[in-house]
């Protein structure tokens, strides 16, 4: 069931979890990347950790909030697109 206009339901709550966790997943995947010969060891995890948990929390928020101000056809506050 898609949440009503000022409204989340849990199961939006559960989506917003797994989008933030994809989100921190793909953050630290990248970060790892970008270390100079892709050596997990030598990586800044604390750097990297940090950035995804940011991460992480930004989409988190993010997504509940478009689903607070969106209603059950997508139409943000009810006027803007939607299906």
């Amino acid at each position: 069931m898609a949440s009503n206009l000022y409204r989340l339901s849990s199961n939006d709550l559960i989506k917003g979890l797994v989008t933030a966790v994809i989100a921190a997943l793909v953050v630290s995947f990248a970060g790892v990347a970008q270390q100079p010969g892709f050596d997990l060891f030598s990586a800044d995890w604390g750097s990297i950790s940090h950035t995804a948990i940011n991460v992480g929390f930004a989409t988190l928020l993010g997504y509940l909030g478009k689903n607070f101000l969106s209603d059950d056809k997508g139409a943000v506050l009810g006027k803007f697109g939607g299906n």
